[in-house]
């Protein structure tokens, strides 16, 4: 009998020598470029009727506030490719159903991702490369009773307000407990002081390290004046505000927030050729397995329009990526692709990126 570590062996050797069969096998069939994986967009609205009309309605609302959420831009809306495909919302749905959700009859419009984005592109907005990273939210209130948490019942609208506008641009707002554990490190005092180790500390317990502190002091006849901070890393942003509503009071915060993780975590997308194109190379491709996981890596890539497969050579596979202008913008698009790690680039002065597979 033979012993199994021995037919082990020879299995790796075999599936060694076969890996540039297979490859080139691939190679072959694959002489079309490959597209990149769309996926489904869904947004849900409530409304009154079936009426053609209202389906005309709540799709270019359902379009809008998808527009918003993937750009994080508050005035995409005026941009006029963007006010054109509102318009004609309903030409760009894939799939729409009504359902009644809690007795409320809701359309739910779907768009393909590839569409959201060709649209953000024509029209040179702003895109998040992936989900942003939820903003922990501090809140202390000055008022006749001095100064104290903001996490009482009347501060409710505040809170709602923010959390709604931030949504609305894809960022999520947490607010903390405000419990024991909370009150050992942050006091009221601590926040007004703006005293960071502790805030930082506290902010840590959820996992959370952009912070927006938000001081308010309340006048007579619902007047507010309010001061905005942003913190993240070494960065520290204000804003100052006296307003006579609870919106005019909330937009300047959330502006300030959302610019500055843009900066972060999303890019201008701007019109380009079929013909523009990034080389990469991806080193430590030594099996089929590799080579099936490193594209199924470069399909989660977003914006990418095709990519083709060129070669594959002593571990190292080369692809050509179209849709994408350059190395920058692929790092900042492969934030959440933890399979691929860049190497260096450009190459030789050229577009080209190294990349190292990580496998699984």
């Amino acid at each position: 009998m033979i012993k199994p570590e021995v037919i082990h062996q020879v299995y790796l050797v075999i599936v060694q020598k076969a890996f540039p069969v297979c490859i080139a096998l691939f190679l072959a069939i694959s002489s079309l470029d490959s597209v990149a994986e769309s996926s489904e967009m869904v947004v849900a609205v409530q409304v009154e009727d079936r009426d053609e009309q209202v389906i005309d309605a709540a799709a270019s609302e359902a379009l809008l506030r998808l527009l918003m959420q993937t750009s994080g831009d508050p005035d995409i809306s005026k941009k006029p490719d963007i006010l054109a495909a509102l318009r004609s919302a309903r030409n760009l749905l894939s799939l729409y159903r009504f359902e009644l959700v809690g007795g409320q009859l809701t359309f739910f419009a779907q768009f393909e991702r590839n569409e959201i984005e060709a649209l953000l592109r024509q029209s040179r907005s702003s895109y998040w490369t992936s989900n942003p990273p939820p903003i922990m939210f501090w809140l202390v209130i000055d008022d006749v009773e001095g100064r104290r948490f903001g996490n009482t019942f009347n501060e409710q609208p505040i809170w709602q307000r923010l959390s709604d506008d931030f949504e609305a641009l894809g960022v999520n707002l947490r607010r903390p407990l405000y419990d024991l554990a909370d009150s050992h490190l942050v006091t009221p005092d601590v926040l007004w002081d703006r005293d960071l180790g502790p805030i930082l500390e506290g902010s840590e317990r959820y996992g959370m390290n952009h912070i927006l502190i938000g001081r308010l002091v309340k006048l007579s006849k619902g007047r507010f004046i309010g001061d905005w901070n942003y913190f993240h890393a070494d960065t520290q942003l204000s804003e100052n505000i006296e307003a006579d509503s609870l919106r005019d009071i909330v937009i300047p915060a959330v502006n300030l927030a959302v610019k500055e993780m843009k900066s972060l975590y999303a890019i201008n997308l701007v019109p380009v050729s079929d013909k523009t194109s990034l080389g990469i190379t991806v080193r430590n491709v030594v099996s089929l397995d590799d080579y099936l996981g490193v594209l199924t890596a470069i399909n989660k890539i977003r914006t990418l329009k095709h990519y083709r497969t060129e070669s594959v050579m002593g571990g190292n596979l080369r692809l050509r990526l179209f849709g994408i202008p350059d190395g920058h913008t692929l790092f900042r698009l492969m934030v959440d692709i933890e399979e691929l790690q860049g190497i260096s680039g450009p190459v030789d002065g050229l577009n080209e990126i190294v990349l190292g597979w990580q496998g699984y």
